[in-house]
């Protein structure tokens, strides 16, 4: 009673922050030795020293071996945990476009890969340019051009993509390899199949109709969830 009501006047007049701190890590420590004191004298001290005994003597067996090997545990948990993660970019490759969508604004972003706008950004490209673009991949890729006018509808409105292409919105009928489909839902390494769930799900959200839509990007999700579980599930 006494030693609370001195921390209490002390910490009171202390304006401090540091003082404070010093000032609450010595109560909390002089308070585990009164603690202890009355452990010994009311008896109740065995079965804790016994405790205590235990945890010292297998520390101090046991410390060289989890020194040499923490490192590694660490960077070994380090590794698994950053590689099953999703990365938060979701990316969509074909013939002249790569797309990117962003998992937690729904953003799309991209570049052009060949052609007269060949490593332009599509985000710098105006409405007359993208249309060219469009035009030309409609005429030599497909899945380029609905996957160019995914991103033209997204940024400027769902009826201003051009329509020269096919309007089919199935994805090509070659088979997406593993590694595609990592970078389709925005994962690296081993996932499991609750971490492709989890990505497939963020992807699907974020191209929701009310969220301006993208069926062929979602298409593609798809294929590439079925790819991952098949190889992973």
């Amino acid at each position: 009673m006494l030693a609370g009501i001195v921390f209490w006047w002390h910490w009171k007049n202390t304006t401090e922050a540091k003082l404070r701190k010093r000032l609450l890590q010595r109560s909390v420590i002089g308070a585990l030795i009164i603690f202890l004191l009355m452990m010994v004298v009311t008896g109740h001290m065995n079965w804790m020293g016994a405790v205590l005994a235990g945890v010292l003597a297998f520390v101090r067996q046991n410390i060289g071996l989890v020194a040499r090997y923490a490192p590694v545990i660490t960077q070994f948990y380090r590794a698994h945990a950053s590689a099953s993660q999703p990365s938060g970019t979701a990316t969509v490759s074909t013939r002249f476009i790569r797309m990117n969508l962003d998992h937690a604004t729904g953003k799309l972003s991209g570049n052009v890969l060949a052609g007269e706008f060949q490593g332009r950004a599509l985000d710098s490209m105006n409405k007359s340019e993208l249309d060219r673009l469009q035009d030309w991949c409609g005429k030599n890729d497909t899945d380029s051009a609905r996957l160019l006018e995914s991103y033209i509808s997204a940024r400027f409105g769902a009826n201003s993509g051009s329509s020269t292409h096919n309007n089919s919105t199935g994805v090509s009928a070659g088979d997406m390899t593993v590694e595609e489909a990592l970078q389709v839902l925005g994962l690296k390494a081993e996932p499991s199949k609750e971490e492709i769930t989890l990505a497939y799900r963020k992807i699907i959200q974020q191209l929701h109709p009310d969220r301006g839509g993208n069926e062929y990007f979602a298409a593609k999700a798809n294929q590439a969830r079925q790819v991952l579980n098949k190889r992973f599930g």
